[in-house]
């Protein structure tokens, strides 16, 4: 019907049996009655209440097949030139009674019947909205996340002293450095102290450090989901920084786990955690 635009999970392919269909059936699917199947169709829904309609119930939905007439084609270039109103501006509008008036000829609605078809429309789609504006902050950002604009609001409430700039100035300034391959990220990582070392572990996967104060730095690291890691090789010097490294990561801590709490999928918190202190560490 629209040659040249490419079908996918948003656009779908009509094939009618009979090209002379082509015509009424989009007068048929624009009509207000179109859209009445359409919302009594869908089962689902995007955020802020947007219709995701699928390809299953589009071969579900009914459709009015009506006559090839000259007026038909007449109507279909009202439709490719009007611009769409908001829904109670729309529904008011002559040049959407006019389409919509011979769908409804087409199966003889009366005066009442024709009213109730735009009530009903009226009705379910300001329902939905309703719905999707009263599901509050929360689920908008459940289920519609812009994931780059949260993580720039985060990174500049961090501000400038973070782990990342700690990192860059006062580890990889150095030489010589180790680079120390670590774990696996998991949810259960911790520093335990044996008999003759320090046991890293993420999980049931573990390294062992040669101290305590390599431990916690190494621990620091892997709690943010690093891989590996630049570890200064003069163990002084390490013990020097190590507190300040800490307090600085506890401080970052602190300001991503505020806005992170509004996240109510563990999921896609824990994504958004890594993606954060990656986006810092870069």
């Amino acid at each position: 019907m629209n040659p040249g635009v490419l079908a996918d999970k948003r656009l779908y392919e009509i094939y009618p049996h009979e090209e002379s269909n082509i015509n009424p059936i989009l007068i048929s699917t624009n009509s207000i009655l179109g859209s009445l199947f359409m919302e009594l169709g869908t089962r689902t829904g995007l955020g802020e209440g947007l219709i995701d309609f699928t390809v299953y119930e589009l071969a579900d939905c009914p459709i009015v097949l009506l006559q090839n007439t000259e007026e038909i084609n007449s109507l279909l270039n009202t439709i490719k030139h009007k611009e769409i109103l908001p829904l109670r501006e729309e529904i008011a509008h002559p040049a959407r009674h006019t389409i919509d008036n011979v769908v409804f000829d087409a199966i003889g609605l009366t005066r009442g019947e024709r009213d109730a078809v735009y009530e009903a429309v009226l009705n379910l789609v300001e329902s939905r909205l309703r719905k999707a504006e009263s599901t509050g902050k929360q689920r908008r950002i459940e289920d519609g996340l812009d994931v780059d604009a949260f993580i720039d609001i985060v990174l500049e409430k961090v501000g400038d002293t973070h782990l990342g700039s700690f990192y860059h100035k006062q580890i990889l300034n150095l030489s010589p450095r180790l680079k120390m391959s670590l774990p696996e990220y998991s949810n259960s990582i911790k520093l335990v102290q044996s008999l003759f070392a320090w046991e890293l572990y993420s999980g049931k996967k573990k390294i062992i450090c040669h101290s305590e104060e390599e431990g916690r730095y190494l621990k620091t690291f892997l709690d943010i989901g690093l891989s590996e890691v630049d570890m200064p090789k003069d163990n002084i010097y390490l013990a020097k920084i190590i507190k300040d490294l800490e307090i600085i990561k506890t401080n970052n801590q602190e300001v991503i786990n505020s806005y992170l709490e509004s996240i109510l999928p563990l999921r896609t918190r824990e994504q958004l955690w890594l993606k954060i202190w990656a986006k810092l560490m870069s």
